[in-house]
């Protein structure tokens, strides 16, 4: 049986998402994250969750956007686990504007790290807990 190319890029596709841990597991759906024609862009049409994002902001207004765009994707898991945690050297969240997102900020945990390093470990011992639904930092 003769594979054309295209069946073949598919399959290529779909193992190098396999490997890099994208792609859903059987009987495991990803949950739908509401970001339109976005979605269009990312690997099975699906934004991946169950995994680390890193975004990156060179202006305040560029910064500002991005944390909109992070506090919607936060929408999703925090359906499932409603609790969330927030970390960061300067806060620059206004809590009672996330409502705006569909997110009550009494489910969201704030800690202002003092330094890189503390933020980090925040970070990495927040990652571990099964009860969070998100971490920011």
């Amino acid at each position: 049986m003769q594979i054309d190319q295209k069946e073949k890029m598919d399959l290529l596709r779909k193992e190098i998402l396999c490997l890099q841990g994208l792609d859903a597991k059987p009987g495991h759906e990803q949950p739908h994250v509401a970001l339109g024609s976005i979605l269009e862009n990312m690997p099975g049409q699906a934004f991946p969750t169950g995994a680390i994002h890193e975004f990156i902001s060179a202006t305040p207004a560029a910064s500002a956007a991005t944390t909109g765009f992070i506090t919607a994707l936060l929408n999703t898991p925090m359906k499932s686990n409603p609790c969330c945690i927030w970390v960061s050297l300067h806060r620059k969240v206004f809590p009672p504007a996330l409502k705006v997102f569909g997110i009550d900020p009494d489910r969201v945990i704030f800690i202002d790290a003092g330094s890189e390093k503390e933020a980090l470990w925040v970070i990495e011992e927040a990652l571990k807990c099964k009860a969070i639904g998100a971490v920011v930092g």
